[in-house]
């Protein structure tokens, strides 16, 4: 990405920033500390956004910008993360003895090494469902884990 520079002679500093192939960012940091922000369409002279920042405010949106409030995980090291891992959708049938029981009834972590991390419930949808949380006819219990835990968590809906 490529910033062009231009000094404002008594206004202060101009950045250009090139963004989405087309289109344009340009900041103006004035000598007081204000800054503003203008968005250009390349077939448009005039910008279609302005955002105007004091000081304080943009160090704060920087900051924010840079990280130092959330740092998003890279896909990389999400790729690196879930190699390894299965999620599996196991619908819980009609006449399942698991109907009543709660994942702590289960033990579903202790014995499978499986994590229940949500129930679909119709157009309900519970993510990361509390052990209390208790298996209805036709739920879809959604878990993650290594293949022979995933494997496990299956026997066990099985066995109950």
């Amino acid at each position: 990405m490529e910033i062009r520079e231009t000094d404002l002679p008594g206004v202060g500093r101009k950045f250009t920033l090139e963004i989405a192939g087309q289109d344009e960012i340009v900041i103006v940091i004035h000598a007081s500390g204000r800054r503003e922000i203008f968005r250009f369409r390349r077939e448009h002279d005039e910008p279609d956004s302005v955002i105007e920042l004091s000081n304080e405010e943009a160090h704060k949106l920087g900051s924010i910008l840079a990280g130092g409030y959330y740092e998003p995980v890279r896909e990389d090291a999400m790729l690196q993360i879930m190699q390894g891992l299965h999620l599996r959708w196991v619908r819980v049938g009609p006449d399942s003895q698991l109907i009543g029981r709660t994942i702590r009834d289960l033990e579903v972590r202790r014995q499978t090494g499986a994590s229940v991390i949500a129930i679909a419930r119709g157009s309900t949808h519970i993510p990361n469902p509390s052990p209390d949380e208790v298996f209805a006819a036709g739920d879809t219990v959604i878990v993650i884990g290594r293949e022979p835990e995933v494997r496990a968590f299956e026997a066990l809906m099985a066995r109950a």
